[in-house]
């Protein structure tokens, strides 16, 4: 079979057709020298009265028909054309059957062969068309007894070719995996006679022949705080890793691997990771120290005796340059890496830039580099300074870096994970939770795989044009959060697109949104109101004040996350519930929605009392 397909695809070449363009059914194949057969025509549809139609083979093969209805004579003409020749059909509905044809070495092809009845039928030559990659055109025969019209969704543009072919061409696929629908055959009426499903894929020739990789940090196996523990934690996020489509080529876990740097959690590391009954042994592992591994005095040498002999690695895959950096201490900022690891990352930055020119150089340590990144500014501006010394003054030698960091355990749906200036900075999230709560509750989220136990990590690719493509993914759902960081080349500093952002508008509410009070005793009520929308990252959180009727608040002000990391899963509306509030007061409830560049909405009001 693959000597036919690569003669095909020699002669398509060689005559400037588009390989992909064309549409051949190969039921049955074998190598030139041997026998062959396939079919040109792979459904036949036969009207209500009865009559004939032909049926056409590629073969060498003098095929013979092994079973057939009653209803249906087929005759070979000669060995590529088969006719059919079919009986009245006077019932209301369609009739059908799969042809079976044979020939020598067990070759064997199906011909589906329809009859239509008197009701109304629409049939296709395709159940299904699928886009992929640079594969946007697709095509299908559409056969029926009546007239008809086809629908399909607004990605897809549609044409009709000849002879009841239409020819699908889809839009490309942006800020998500894949899509998928229905191109729907309707009669003169509007109602449904069949539909074809349509499925479309991000995924090309470079998910294949470029780096596709995923980059962890912080599992910190051993802890037992938070909810719920490391060991149903973990298997969420193992499980996100084995069910990414293509299947990745290696995982980046950059450090905090162990909570106390006990012995038996760096054994249960490598249970998780290199045990094939959890994940998936087609992805390589890297593992790179944090400061939690130098907790205990004996951490490093359970790192290296147990988990991997390297602490510090500078590696390729698929032709681009990889470097990981392991914390040489507990310190939480500062000196977190010795002379020894900066003089390793320096020398390998040198290789790197000398021996991959035009490509990006991904670099992995724990801690961050300073002011780049959320949590990695001084202490003096509220910030937690979860920060290296030293990076910040390496990689800024370098525009094609691409930093990858942990440490902070903050959410990565916010626009401040991401830092371009003289580099570029990202930060992956946690496997252990959201340690920064905002100030605000999570109303309407589970605890058990959101904000309690909420992890996340990113998942990057190389697209068609050479984009670093990174998808921030909540590893406790298994969803991927829209709107991915896209880092485009040239990787000089002059494509920075991350620089300098201003969100665009403020958010603001849907047609018809309203603040709405409910479930009231005297003192309690439960306020509900919809989610607000922003045309950037999204809404970060919202406030909700209570007055009485001189506008003096009878409550502290409230905060409620938006809750933007449950992906498609978030609710479309919040209720919030309110305590110890007057009676008999007339009260006044407002919330507007905040940003992630602290841009606010109009506010909703609502004025009520409680009796």
């Amino acid at each position: 079979m693959r000597k036919f397909i690569i003669i095909y695809m020699l002669v398509c070449l060689l005559s400037g057709q588009a390989v992909m363009a064309q549409e051949h059914y190969v039921m049955s194949v074998a190598a030139s020298t041997a026998s062959w057969a396939s079919l040109e025509t792979p459904v036949v549809a036969l009207p209500a009265a009865g009559g004939e139609a032909v049926v056409k083979l590629n073969t060498n093969l003098n095929m013979q028909v092994v079973t057939r209805p009653a209803w249906l004579t087929p005759t070979f003409e000669d060995k590529n054309t088969l006719k059919v020749v079919a009986r009245a059909n006077n019932s209301k509905n369609k009739r059908q059957y799969n042809l079976a044809l044979k020939g020598k070495e067990g070759k064997s092809l199906t011909v589906q062969i329809y009859q239509y009845g008197s009701t109304p039928v629409a049939v296709t030559d395709k159940s299904e068309v699928s886009f992929y990659g640079d594969k946007f055109v697709d095509s299908f025969k559409v056969m029926s007894n009546v007239d008809y019209t086809v629908e399909s969704p607004e990605w897809l543009k549609r044409e009709y070719a000849s002879d009841g072919k239409y020819v699908f061409s889809a839009k490309r696929l942006y800020g998500q995996s894949s899509r998928e629908g229905d191109i729907c055959i309707n009669d003169a009426s509007g109602n449904l006679l069949t539909k074809v499903k349509i499925n479309q894929r991000y995924h090309k020739s470079n998910w294949f022949e470029k780096p596709t990789f995923a980059v962890i940090s912080d599992i910190h196996v051993g802890d037992e705080t938070f909810g719920q523990i490391y060991s149903y934690r973990m298997p969420r996020v193992i499980k996100t890793l084995n069910k990414y489509d293509p299947t990745l080529q290696a995982v980046i876990i950059i450090g905090d691997l162990a909570d106390h740097g006990r012995e038996e959690e760096y054994r249960q590391v490598v249970n998780y990771f290199n045990n094939p009954s959890t994940l998936n042994q087609q992805i390589e592992k890297y593992f790179i120290r944090g400061n939690h591994d130098n907790i205990q005095s004996n951490g490093k040498n359970y790192f290296t005796s147990i988990v991997h002999p390297e602490v510090n690695r500078y590696f390729e895959i698929k032709g681009y340059p990889f470097i990981t950096l392991s914390s040489d201490n507990s310190l939480y900022r500062g000196e977190g890496y010795n002379s020894s690891t900066l003089d390793f990352l320096k020398k390998s930055l040198i290789a790197a830039d000398r021996d991959y020119p035009g490509k990006p150089i991904f670099v992995f340590s724990h801690l961050l580099p300073k002011n780049t990144i959320i949590g990695s500014y001084p202490v003096s501006t509220g910030d937690q300074e979860a920060c290296a010394d030293g990076l910040d003054e390496i990689f800024s030698q370098y525009p094609q870096v691409i930093s990858f960091s942990g440490h902070t355990h903050r959410n990565i749906s916010t626009p401040a994970q991401i830092y371009q200036k003289n580099y570029t900075a990202v930060n992956d999230g946690s496997q252990k939770r959201d340690s920064y709560s905002g100030g605000y509750n999570h109303l309407g989220a589970q605890d058990e795989v959101d904000y309690d136990c909420i992890t996340e990590g990113l998942f990057v690719h190389i697209s068609e044009d050479d984009e670093v493509v990174i998808e921030r993914w909540n590893t406790s759902r298994g969803v991927n959060y829209e709107n991915d960081w896209v880092i485009a080349p040239p990787f000089d500093g002059t494509n920075f697109s991350y620089m300098n952002r201003t969100g665009g508008k403020a958010p603001w509410w849907p047609a018809g949104a309203a603040l709405t009070v409910g479930e009231k005793t005297k003192t309690t009520c439960h306020l509900t109101f919809p989610q607000a929308i922003d045309d950037g990252e999204g809404v970060n959180y919202y406030r909700i004040d209570v007055v009485n009727a001189a506008g003096t608040k009878v409550m502290s002000t409230l905060g409620q996350s938006a809750l933007q990391y449950m992906g498609p899963h978030r609710p479309d509306h919040i209720t919030v519930p309110l305590k110890d509030l007057p009676t008999g007061v007339q009260l006044t409830a407002s919330v507007y929605a905040r940003d992630y560049y602290n841009m606010d909405s109009p506010t909703l009001k609502v004025t009520f009392t409680l009796e």
